[in-house]
């Protein structure tokens, strides 16, 4: 696959915060706005041995702050389609994405298969309305305008340094604001629906994604799946990392048809 990433942005890199090269399966995760890869380093810890996770760091954020983000969704998923074929060692592997890593993860998919390359065996996507909606452009405009969704809704609990430190705050809106541009800019183009098994997911008291809204999504692929929601608002991933990670293992195993968590030792 020939790289053509936006000129203004560097290309995303991969973070594995415990390497299994003898795993069965790779597990790529792209963050929500503004988060680097350590939003996802702690579900290490939560899947089975048989599943290798692998974080993208995008540029503008995290130890790579210092970098321009990505502000156009089709750069992004070129750029990093170029890094998940140039990563691929015929191992099968899954793509999940947390609200803007959604868009991202759907995009790059889209991306591989224009390029030929190997699919995810499944596409995980998490707290976004689909893009082909009207509700996925208007909904965060709406929410910040009216005042029902305030910024920690969006991201997490912000650093007390972002409050007391004007040099920081400023460091920390640019990649957010990165971020909004790129969702807002994105326009959404028919293409054959995607072939890859698909999971939704979301959190029941989210006011960017509701269960309808993530539904949306079965329109973009051949096979459809119902929602699985779990406690908790926009950011429930920070809180809920043990039971959606037990989830997503169940989807990848489903999608994979093969077992991932190691059979347990019976009994002499």
């Amino acid at each position: 696959m020939t790289s053509a990433s936006h000129p203004a942005a560097p290309a995303p890199t991969l973070y594995y915060p415990d390497p299994r090269p003898s795993a069965d399966v790779r597990l790529y995760c792209i963050p929500p706005s503004t988060a680097g890869a350590g939003y996802y380093a702690p579900w290490a810890e939560h899947l089975p041995e048989t599943v290798e996770l692998g974080c993208v760091q995008l540029p503008g954020r995290g130890r790579r702050s210092s970098e321009p983000s990505f502000t156009d969704s089709r750069h992004l998923a070129t750029s990093l389609a170029h890094v998940l074929d140039q990563e691929n060692d015929s191992r099968p592997y899954a793509l999940f994405g947390h609200s803007l890593g959604a868009l991202a993860a759907f995009e790059t998919s889209r991306r591989l298969r224009r390029a030929r390359s190997a699919p995810p065996v499944l596409l995980a996507l998490s707290a976004l309305p689909a893009p082909h909606t009207a509700r996925f452009r208007a909904i965060i405009p709406h929410c910040l305008i009216t005042g029902d969704l305030v910024l920690t809704d969006l991201i997490g609990p912000l650093p007390q340094e972002l409050c007391d430190h004007p040099e920081s705050a400023a460091a920390f809106g640019v990649p957010l604001l990165a971020d909004l541009t790129l969702l807002l800019q994105h326009r959404h183009h028919e293409e054959p629906p995607v072939e890859s098994a698909v999971a939704l997911y979301g959190g029941c008291h989210d006011p960017v994604a509701t269960p309808d809204d993530l539904a949306t999504w079965n329109d973009l692929f051949t096979n459809a799946a119902d929602p699985t929601l779990f406690p908790g608002n926009h950011t429930y991933p920070i809180d809920q990392p043990k039971p959606l990670t037990e989830r997503l293992v169940r989807d990848i195993q489903a999608a994979y048809g093969k077992p991932l968590v190691p059979a347990k030792p019976s009994c002499p």
